[in-house]
């Protein structure tokens, strides 16, 4: 992925987390479009370009959002990290298996972590709850990396269809 690809794809994800995300609310969960893209540059390019849009891509998101600023840096470097260092472990499954598995903890586990920071700095009350709604963002945003990794696949395989056949 280029370099202007990642900055309009994070400038996309972020402004459909922030604006976007309520219109496409189940119940009380909306997808992290934010984590789903790091998760999807720490799968493809690895831990060091995973780390760096995802501390790039929560800067971003603490700029646009009302949440303490330097949170998500932190929690968003850390999953894109976390997926870059754990994708050499799992290349031979299928992106989809790579979609909905790896997509699915590094949500659960970026919104346990900032719900426990947000606790230490006393700003969130401590609720049972929370660990049912994080479960349930972590599967819908999921879901929504499977229909996204069937588009980036899809296309993936249509690139290299079209250069076997140019010759290039």
């Amino acid at each position: 992925m280029k370099f202007w690809e990642k900055i309009l794809l994070s400038l996309a994800a972020i402004f459909l987390d922030i604006y976007l995300a309520k219109y496409l609310m189940i119940g009380s969960f909306t997808p992290s479009f934010s984590l789903l893209f790091v998760t999807m540059v720490g799968i493809s390019e690895g831990m060091f370009s995973g780390f760096l849009s995802g501390f790039c891509i929560g800067f971003l998101y603490d700029a646009f959002s009302l949440s303490y600023f330097g949170l998500s840096s932190l929690v968003f470097g850390l999953v894109g990290l976390g997926v870059g260092f754990a994708r050499r472990f799992f290349t031979q499954y299928h992106p989809i298996i790579y979609a909905f598995f790896f997509v699915f903890p590094s949500v659960f586990l970026s919104e346990m972590l900032l719900f426990l920071l947000l606790y230490l700095f006393g700003k969130e009350p401590l609720l049972p709850s929370f660990f049912l709604n994080a479960l349930g963002r972590s599967l819908y945003t999921s879901l929504w990396a499977v229909l996204v990794f069937v588009f980036v696949l899809n296309r993936e395989i249509l690139a290299e269809s079209l250069e076997r056949e140019s010759g290039f």
